[in-house]
């Protein structure tokens, strides 16, 4: 089953958020995404945090990804890896993207 993760990091900002995301697109080359990802969206959130939400194919993929590829990506950006000050997760029931 899909799962939903929210999370919200202190300090964060759309340069750092540029900065990791241009190296998980260096680190995968041609893929769109991390195998087994289905959505991912980040911005300001309104409490001041960096927030993420996050879709992906199950549990197992996200830990993959999260023990994995997201520890190189954060390495090869300069970013130090921190805790969320939030973190929540949900089974997805629904999953509707409309073509932009």
């Amino acid at each position: 089953m899909a799962i939903g993760v929210v999370l919200e990091f202190p300090g964060g900002d759309a340069e750092v958020q540029e900065r990791i995301g241009s190296a998980v697109r260096e680190q995968l080359g041609d893929k769109s995404g991390p195998e087994g990802s289905l959505f991912h969206a980040a911005g300001p959130a309104r409490s001041g945090n960096w927030c993420m939400v996050e879709i992906w194919e199950s549990p197992e993929a996200l830990e993959r990804w999260r023990q994995g590829g997201l520890m190189e990506a954060f390495q090869r950006a300069g970013v130090p890896l921190q805790a969320p000050t939030h973190m929540s997760m949900f089974d997805v029931s629904e999953l509707n993207i409309a073509a932009t």
